[in-house]
């Protein structure tokens, strides 16, 4: 036998023993119960009375030996942290959603969170004023969000990711892209809850949109019927200052820009 015949078989030796070491690793012994625990304070709803002690408990998280060894679970932590934060205009917003993109996006897989973790960069752009950075992190949301891939995802959010991203396109004037994304909305509003905010949302949008791409008074009509119907239904739940802007942009595109005075008194 050659002396490399003799000596090939103990070369094989380290990763033998480096193969079966990979295969024995196991997830944490607390990982479903901290995942677990993920889900339960994703579900909840945010209240004054309970946002404290939900950020605690985020917070705790955050910190949690399990998470940090995890990169879905510390991106979904470090995500809903940053979603805290926003809401309350703190800084610490960006520093989290950003560890969390930096986190999701080399990943495979995991279409629902890179679209929430996406449309929440946007939202940090948009307040920033950095508006063509934003477009491009909504519109990354927005294709997850077309494409059908991010399971899970609620109907809540789907709608809120792609209005963002309409929005967005409108002011950039990718008007035909921001119809798309306004229309897609369509089909999701009647899965809202009653009053919601985005099914006055998508209607405000579709009218601003098709008003600025000039189409013609009939194609507007159907969404201010709707509109004015939701105001009705909902006398308390919506703002009227949008109906009545709403009503404005439709006389001025029917060449009636006085209706508006008698419609509202």
């Amino acid at each position: 036998m050659s002396a490399l015949n003799r000596i090939f078989p103990w070369l094989l030796l380290p990763l033998f023993f480096i193969a079966c070491a990979r295969k024995k690793d196991t997830p944490s012994p607390d990982y479903d119960a901290i995942a677990a625990q993920i889900k339960t304070l994703e579900d909840r709803k945010l209240t004054a009375a309970n946002g404290d002690s939900i950020k605690q408990a985020w917070l705790t998280l955050n910190h949690n030996s399990t998470v940090k060894k995890d990169t879905v679970l510390a991106a979904r932590v470090k995500y809903y942290l940053a979603r805290l934060y926003a809401m309350s205009g703190q800084d610490s917003a960006l520093f989290f959603v950003q560890q969390a993109l930096e986190l999701i996006e080399p990943t495979t897989g995991n279409a629902k969170y890179k679209a929430l973790i996406y449309n929440g960069i946007g939202n940090i752009r948009s307040i920033e004023a950095k508006q063509r950075e934003a477009g491009y992190y909504y519109n990354k949301a927005a294709t997850i969000v077309l494409s059908d891939t991010a399971a899970g995802l609620s109907t809540e959010a789907k709608s809120a990711i792609l209005l963002s991203a309409a929005q967005n396109n409108l002011s950039s004037f990718q008007y035909n892209l921001a119809e798309k994304m306004n229309r897609s909305v369509l089909p999701l509003i009647d899965s809202l809850p009653e009053g919601h905010i985005n099914r006055q949302r998508v209607l405000v949008q579709m009218i601003q949109t098709l008003n600025t791409l000039q189409r013609p008074a009939e194609d507007i009509a159907p969404f201010l019927h709707q509109l004015e119907e939701l105001h009705t239904k909902n006398p308390d739940k919506y703002n009227i200052s949008f109906l009545y802007d709403s009503k404005i942009q439709y006389y001025e595109t029917a060449k009636k820009p006085d209706s508006i005075y008698i419609t509202s008194c």
